[in-house]
């Protein structure tokens, strides 16, 4: 412990605890990087395009070789939304239980000053109903801004739809 004037306090006597076994997943998304194209991705309508850096007159993807272009810049149409599911009924005793919660980030960035890239979660139901939509993240920021959100999983939910959309 430091206080206010930063000084250390004495160190606590040394014990030993446990944890229970962790339910982390690995990242939930099919090629959530583009590097792989778009495969993976549902285009529900516009254009959706992989790119290298530059490409079109583009931009430097933040990490990797390749970023998402949601509505296009080789080929641009007004409005795109893609989405891609993760069925998640190895969890189902844990989220009924109210113990899951899923992490959900992302960059985005606008192109030009008049685009409005967003992206947001929607939690459905084994009949595909959806029980509850995570608040979507945008930005009209030039630069690749990183966005994150915890939310609950709500009971009863086995697909987590994650949704991106260009305007």
């Amino acid at each position: 412990y430091r206080d206010k004037g930063l000084v250390w306090s004495n160190w606590s006597e040394p014990t030993t605890f446990s944890t229970d076994e962790s339910a982390y997943s690995p990242n939930l998304l099919s090629n959530g990087s583009a590097e792989n194209g778009v495969l993976g991705w549902v285009v529900e309508i516009g254009i959706f395009e992989s790119l290298e850096a530059y490409e079109c007159n583009g931009v430097e993807p933040y990490s990797g070789d390749y970023y998402f272009s949601v509505g296009g810049l080789c080929e641009t149409t007004d409005y795109a939304e893609v989405y891609q599911d993760a069925t998640i009924d190895e969890y189902f005793d844990c989220i009924d239980s109210g113990g899951a919660s899923v992490r959900f980030s992302g960059f985005l960035a606008d192109w030009g000053g008049d685009d409005q890239p967003e992206m947001h979660l929607l939690f459905l139901d084994d009949g595909g109903s959806t029980i509850l939509e995570g608040e979507s993240m945008s930005t009209f920021n030039s630069n690749w801004t990183e966005f994150e959100q915890f939310t609950i999983i709500p009971e009863g939910t086995t697909t987590i739809r994650t949704v991106l959309t260009g305007t």
